[in-house]
């Protein structure tokens, strides 16, 4: 009778099935590490670039303060030189009124009719001064 011996078949066979799933988790675990490698860069790329940004909009920042900086002074330069065009215009106003008083007032005091002051008193208006006679006086009141 012939033998045959099936026990090295099998132990062939556990062997290479031992050899199958060794190859399979190495390269599962090889995938795996490839993936976190990917996913690792790809996320430290995004973060860089995240800070990149950052840095970029804190520069920016910086620079809109400078001009906000800049714009406050000139709105308070503005403030001053329309404050003082303010004040121009009243003492225009103002050099203007004495005047057209004066004019007035020369205008309507007779000829023989002297002044000897003039006083202005918010709304009302003193004068003082001398006449030929009271005639003079009757005609400029």
């Amino acid at each position: 009778m012939i033998r045959i011996n099936l026990l090295p078949v099998r132990a062939e066979k556990k062997r290479e099935s031992i050899r199958f799933q060794l190859t399979v988790a190495g390269l599962i675990t090889f995938f795996v590490v490839a993936l976190n490698g990917v996913v690792y860069f790809t996320f430290r790329s995004e973060a860089s670039n995240l800070k990149y940004e950052l840095d970029q909009g804190e520069e920016e920042l910086r620079s809109l303060k400078q001009k906000i900086g800049e714009l406050s002074k000139i709105k308070e330069q503005k403030k001053i030189v329309e404050e003082k065009l303010r004040i121009i215009e009243e003492l225009e106003v103002a050099r203007k009124g004495p005047v057209s008083l004066l004019y007035r007032i020369s205008e309507a005091i007779p000829e023989k009719a002297w002044l000897s002051s003039l006083k202005e008193q918010g709304n009302l208006i003193v004068l003082q001064g001398s006449a030929s006679s009271d005639a003079t006086v009757a005609e400029f009141m």
